[in-house]
């Protein structure tokens, strides 16, 4: 499942006699250790039992809100070193583009300056939210943070609205 933020994703596989063979308790609710693999997606690893005989396999997911979920049973591949680099990069990009937008907005006393500013945080963190970046790598041992994230959504309104108001001088 490439979706690192759904609150809570319970993996459960079952042998053919119904007997449970392996079960994940995991979501964004929970530190980022207690996934199956360390990874930004949810990827739980197969029973050795199941490789020679069927197996059943649940999977339970729960979110706030709506969820399309899009399954596959295929192996293990870590993200490419490109991808990752390119991510960190964008992140770095952002990270400068804030920096400098704030400086700009102390310098001149502009308010669009600050706006941008708080644009660009905005973009930054619901980036770090969908990607599972900021999960993995920034808070790992606090998935409450997770939560506050979301308010990034409200900041991006606010902060889109307050930019266009002074580029239109409303």
């Amino acid at each position: 499942l490439a979706m690192p933020w759904l609150d809570q994703v319970q993996f459960y596989q079952f042998d053919s006699q119904g007997v449970l063979l392996q079960q994940w308790q995991t979501g964004d609710e929970t530190p980022f250790a207690s996934r199956a693999i360390a990874t930004t997606g949810w990827v739980f690893p197969m029973a050795e039992q199941c490789s020679h005989a069927p197996c059943q396999t649940l999977l339970y997911v729960r979110h706030t809100g709506a969820v399309k979920l899009l399954l596959s049973h295929q192996p293990l591949m870590a993200i490419p070193q490109q991808q990752q680099f390119v991510l960190t990069l964008q992140f770095g990009l952002l990270l400068f583009a804030i920096l400098l937008s704030a400086l700009l907005a102390l310098l001149t006393a502009r308010a669009d300056y600050g706006w941008l500013s708080c644009q660009l945080l905005a973009l930054t963190l619901l980036l770090l939210d969908r990607t599972g970046s900021g999960f993995q790598w920034l808070w790992p041992q606090a998935p409450r943070l997770n939560r506050w994230i979301e308010l990034a959504q409200p900041l991006m309104i606010l902060s889109s609205c307050g930019l266009l108001s002074r580029y239109f001088q409303l």
